[in-house]
């Protein structure tokens, strides 16, 4: 049997359903996230099903085959995009992520050639350090915004529970809430989505501590298996076995826990340094 991956689109949409549900209560839209299964139509369709209202992913070549399945929402990339494929995001995708003034005025131009709106979310650095504008920069990055006439900001966001392994809380997202004020005050026009994260922000929905103003979330983790990485927990109500990997085991015996003979670099280069767990 060669190695198989089985994909339950039944408990996909269970899972999705369930976390549609805890964000509608507090009137958040609910990004499906389909990195995880290499833009899969086939799950897109089950998340859409579920309650997604937009996908994002972070391959283009993923996106694309979104397109070509002509799935029924908008699709965004879920990265900051290379100089080098802004031509491909403009004709596959709906928006992007954004953080980089040279980035967004490439964009408007590449736009206005193709006649092509794109929106973009800004996202904003509150903490974690993986991405995003200091938000003493804002005024900058709106001023170059508001020139835009083919890129519309639609919304701000953040990354949390990554680079830098910060927790989204009440605290750090109450201050992204309070930039997307900032940005609409220096726009001069209505910025609709606050992104709060992902995955690991479905927690304060659950304590009810979510700040007012937060009304995105981008969604994959939890959808496809159930569990929240960032606490090393499981979700109630999702199902955890909706991707199961199946392989053949070729070798199976007891042996010690320390090669033995003299050491020197393994496969990928590193020297590995072993502790001894007897024979097991």
């Amino acid at each position: 049997m060669a190695p198989t991956l089985r994909i339950d689109l039944e408990k996909i949409r269970s899972n999705t359903w369930e976390v549609a549900r805890r964000c509608k209560k507090h009137g958040i839209h609910l990004a499906g996230v389909t990195k995880g299964v290499c833009g899969s139509p086939e799950v897109a369709f089950a998340m859409i099903e579920g309650g997604c209202a937009s996908l994002f992913d972070s391959r283009v070549a993923n996106l694309r085959r979104l397109k070509e399945a002509n799935v029924p929402v908008p699709v965004h990339l879920l990265r900051i995009p290379m100089l080098s494929e802004l031509k491909e995001v403009i004709e596959f995708a709906n928006g992007t992520l954004v953080s980089m003034i040279e980035t967004i005025e490439r964009l408007d131009l590449l736009c206005e050639q193709r006649r092509r709106k794109l929106e973009v979310l800004l996202m904003v650095d509150v903490g974690d350090l993986r991405e995003g504008v200091w938000p003493d920069e804002m005024e900058r990055f709106a001023q170059v915004l508001r020139r835009c006439r083919w890129v519309q900001c639609t919304g701000i966001g953040t990354n949390l529970g990554c680079f830098g392994g910060v927790l989204p809380t009440p605290l750090n997202l109450t201050r992204l809430v309070e930039l997307k004020g900032e940005l609409e005050h220096l726009l001069a026009s209505p910025v609709p989505f606050v992104s709060g994260g992902g995955t690991s922000s479905l927690y304060l929905l659950e304590e009810e501590r979510m700040p007012a103003g937060i009304n995105h979330l981008r969604v994959g983790e939890a959808i496809l298996l159930g569990r929240d990485v960032s606490r090393n927990r499981y979700l109630p109500g999702m199902h955890r076995n909706a991707i199961l990997f199946e392989a053949e085991i070729i070798e199976l015996r007891r042996k010690p826990s320390v090669p033995i003979g003299t050491i020197g670099a393994d496969a990928f280069g590193n020297v590995p340094v072993f502790e001894d767990r007897g024979f097991g």
